[in-house]
């Protein structure tokens, strides 16, 4: 299913210098999986439909002089019904007796509740309705103390693992510091004095953005070129001064979401990874091989150059390091 990842692009016109489309259009959708929904977190609300069929069966169940107090029509809720005037938990009291007008107009309505359901006065009244009652009450009070666990354990946690999962996943686009919904403030990877050294993988370049920075942009050392369009590369990259890595992702962050951004799930990001390492390329260097993403300069060193532009990830390469990666 790597098409997902990888939609169809349309062709851009005075794009001879374009190296490093392709390259780009991969890091957009790891940029846009901040824009994504996770959805392998779901701490939404708990479904209802099943624990309300079974209050329905539960009153349907109730002696015949429980249900005669109740109007067989839906009517507004009360409040202040006479069943609660003298109730020590008033509030609990009206909103449980309007539950229940509720649940006892259903059982008039075929619509609402099946009639070859509905058991005789006789049944109700026998030894099997106490039976019968018993058995859904301890059924609702399981589903109900669930939903408490739920409330008060459960849901917490995976929100907190949802916050979690949503902050690492921003410090890796766009560095700690940068504000993802701040137009030119987004990216805040740590610019060096040159390309050379900001393009490295334990420098700027460890952010995403960066990364695509590193690709794409121009500066005022040599690269000018458009590696990956025209309307990528508005913005020269300044390195040290006044330094603008945020205003310069602009363009590219307007282009990235135009890619669908699909949904924040831990496969479709082991997915994306694997994608990244598999564009990853291997170069001869002075000081040996290299391992780079992009296009290189000609010496391979990931300087700035006219119409080359990648970022080193030599330093991620297990057979160059010379001991444990730290992740």
């Amino acid at each position: 299913m790597y098409w997902q990842l990888w939609p169809q692009q349309q062709a851009l016109a005075n794009d001879s210098n374009a190296v490093n489309v392709a390259d780009l259009e991969l890091l957009c959708h790891i940029m846009n999986s901040h824009r994504a929904a996770n959805d392998d977190f779901d701490d939404g609300e708990l479904p209802t439909a099943q624990t309300e069929e079974l209050e329905k069966l539960n009153m349907s169940l109730s002696v015949p002089s429980c249900q005669e107090k109740f109007p067989k029509d839906v009517t507004p809720d009360e409040t202040n019904p006479d069943y609660c005037k003298n109730a020590t938990a008033k509030d609990e009291c009206v909103r449980a007796w309007n539950k229940w007008k509720k649940e006892a107009a259903a059982l008039k309505h075929p619509g609402s509740f099946p009639t070859k359901a509905l058991q005789t006065a006789a049944k109700l009244t026998s030894p099997a309705g106490p039976a019968a009652r018993l058995a859904i009450a301890n059924l609702l009070e399981q589903a109900n103390s669930l939903r408490t666990e739920y409330l008060i354990n459960v849901r917490p946690e995976i929100t907190a693992a949802k916050q979690v999962q949503r902050g690492t996943t921003q410090h890796a686009i766009f560095a700690k510091a940068g504000d993802s919904s701040a137009p030119g403030k987004r990216c805040a990877a740590e610019l060096q004095t040159d390309r050379l050294t900001s393009c490295k993988a334990d420098k700027a370049a460890a952010t995403v953005c960066d990364t695509a920075l590193c690709i794409c942009a121009k500066d005022s050392d040599g690269q000018s070129g458009d590696l990956c369009s025209g309307g990528t590369s508005n913005t020269a990259l300044v390195y040290s001064g006044a330094p603008n890595p945020g205003e310069v992702l602009e363009s590219i962050w307007t282009k990235c979401g135009q890619a669908q951004a699909g949904k924040l799930t831990s496969r479709r990001l082991t997915h994306l990874i694997g994608a990244f390492r598999a564009r990853l390329q291997t170069k001869a260097h002075a000081s040996g091989s290299v391992v780079f993403y992009g296009t290189a300069p000609s010496n391979n060193d990931c300087g700035s150059e006219n119409n080359k532009g990648c970022a080193c990830f030599t330093l991620l390469s297990a057979t160059k390091a010379s001991s444990e990666i730290k992740r």
